[in-house]
């Protein structure tokens, strides 16, 4: 850190370390980054200033000479004490990128200016400071590093600042505790100093604990230090202020989306509002996004309202979604979704100017929607396409009854399940007799849980798994037709096994169902065109559930340490 005298001090005040410039930039043996930062001048006291026995300049700070002096040269007395000053100019020097948390504008220039020292695994974090008012704004500079103090593998933490000792003894006192895949977070910026809480240091006092196990939690510590800390909506446990670390820090690659707080207390876990399975049920559904009412409620609805359709969604509009109703509901093979709190029929108003057209039908459904895929039973209420080459298209169909018709997605026949009672044909119609096999089996998967992605390309996107660089990040919100087909890709490529199958599978519906009409293909939208023009609030919800943050690299992506 740099000093600069202040009036009243014999020794000069710890500051924020001048960095002029980044010069240059290389990778060490075990891939960590250094870069090469070029210091502004100091000005201290004369009298700090010496050259020892071997002619090499040394200034003085708080009891430790430092050496790497370019030169100096007096500058003037003291306006108040009277003393001589001399401004000392340093010599460039190789520093980690935790050593510099404080300079990341600089590194930023260095970066735009240099765009080819920039490698594909290490992401975009440079001005990645402010990433709105859900996430906490980045802490800075570190301050300087308390001493190791280890049993055995066990830390036993004190007040103080790790985050520096981290860095330092990574490769050393450190060495092998974590894997070798975790250097790349010491290549991102510092955005949480690696303090403990004085209630979690308290336990320590006591004797209740041994210290933090580091061949276990030195990752997790990695990651609270350049993590995300939640500003708002932050787990139970850490609103309450336990747990080692003061703030709420998740990264959705890790620890299964589980905060850092309540992954290295394995117990909390399974409580953790960001574990994936505690948040499976804000997955977005095409069936029945909306979670619509039983189809009592519809009925009784209907006879209370005859008003318009709406088809906003349960998680908010999107942008521009309302411009868009119209395109929406006019594009071919649309699933219409009501307003939940509404609780509006469904079923087209024809005669009032409603959305509803001729030529299209409603099936109902008494079954609530499964959020997760591969269930047998599945809630959908849909409109179908217009069949253009359907010689009565004056002609009303009416919705039918409940009691009349139930849509199931039958499952893959077994052998136990070729046997037994079948419902009647008059409560089976044709449509629903449509094969499923085309669903992968994921054998290229290594895990179907929840924030990992798919690996099979024939049901998700085409680049998981890779380090192709990121296309859409969290927080992105498509307007009608508005995404491409390559960053539709891009968002397939975070959703998991489940998620990338029910959106192939409702295609696959919608793609059944115009061949039953005898629709032209030429009118048949593709899967691209459905989640663009007619499922793009779904696709903001799994954009804001699937896709990493701003500055995150590609969840899935192969942990390599990339050398030279």
């Amino acid at each position: 850190m740099s000093r600069q005298t202040t009036p009243g001090h014999r020794h000069p005040q710890l500051r924020k370390w001048p960095v002029s410039a980044i010069s240059d930039k290389r990778y060490t043996d075990e891939g960590a980054i250094e870069l090469q930062a070029e210091w502004e001048p100091t000005i201290v006291r004369s009298s700090q200033v010496s050259t020892d026995e071997d002619n090499v300049v040394r200034a003085e700070f708080e009891g430790d000479r430092i050496s790497g002096v370019r030169r100096h040269f007096r500058s003037g007395l003291h306006p108040e004490t009277g003393e001589e000053l001399s401004t000392v100019e340093w010599k460039p020097s190789w520093r980690s990128v935790w050593a510099l948390a404080g300079a990341q504008d600089v590194i930023a220039d260095y970066h735009d200016q240099h765009p080819e020292d920039v490698r594909r695994k290490e992401g975009e974090w440079w001005r990645r400071s402010d990433l709105g008012p859900s996430i906490m704004v980045a802490e800075g500079e570190a301050g300087p590093g308390k001493a190791l103090n280890l049993n055995g593998h066990h830390l036993v933490p004190e007040k103080g600042d790790y985050t520096l000792t981290v860095a330092s003894h990574f490769f050393g006192e450190l060495n092998g505790l974590a894997s070798a895949a975790s250097v790349r977070y010491l290549n991102m910026p510092v955005r949480q100093r690696l303090i403990f809480s004085d209630q979690y240091l308290e336990t320590f006092r006591t004797g209740k604990k041994r210290g933090i196990n580091l061949r276990t939690n030195l990752r997790l510590m990695l990651v609270y230090v350049t993590g995300l800390a939640r500003a708002t909506d932050m787990c139970s446990r850490c609103e309450e202020g336990n747990g080692p670390f003061p703030k709420c820090v998740i990264d959705d690659s890790v620890a299964m989306g589980v905060c850092v707080n309540c992954a290295i207390s394995v117990s909390e876990s399974s409580n953790c509002e960001f574990w994936h399975h505690n948040r499976r049920s804000l997955r977005p559904s095409v069936w029945n996004p909306a979670g619509l009412a039983t189809a009592e409620e519809d009925e009784e609805q209907d006879q209370e309202n005859d008003d318009e359709l709406h088809v906003d969604g349960d998680f908010g509009v999107a942008p521009g979604a309302q411009s868009a109703e119209g395109n929406r509901n006019s594009s071919p093979g649309l699933f219409v979704t009501p307003e939940p709190e509404d609780g509006l029929d469904v079923s087209p108003k024809i005669g009032h100017g409603s959305r509803g057209q001729p030529g299209r039908s409603i099936i109902t459904n008494t079954s609530r929607s499964s959020v997760t895929a591969g269930r047998a039973e599945r809630s959908s209420r849909y409109a179908t396409p217009v069949s253009r080459a359907s010689p009565n298209l004056d002609r009303v169909v009416k919705p039918a009854k409940v009691s009349e018709v139930q849509l199931k997605v039958e499952s893959p026949v077994t052998r136990d399940s070729g046997k037994g009672s079948k419902a009647p044909r008059s409560s089976r119609p044709k449509r629903q007799k449509r094969s499923i096999t085309w669903i992968a089996k994921h054998k290229a998967c290594t895990s179907t849980h929840f924030g990992r992605p798919c690996q099979d390309q024939a049901v998700g996107g085409s680049r998981a798994g890779t380090d192709e660089p990121v296309l859409v990040h969290r927080g992105r919100a498509f307007k009608y037709a508005e995404a491409t087909p390559e960053e539709i890709d891009d968002i397939l490529s975070y959703c998991p096994c489940d998620q990338a199958e029910e959106f192939e599978r409702m295609w696959q519906v919608y793609v059944d169902m115009v061949k039953e009409e005898q629709t032209s293909i030429e009118e048949v939208l593709s899967k691209e065109e459905c989640l663009s023009k007619v499922w793009y609030q779904e696709l903001n919800q799994a954009v804001k559930l699937f896709c990493p943050a701003p500055g995150q690299l590609r969840p899935g992506a192969p942990e390599c340490i990339e050398l030279d």
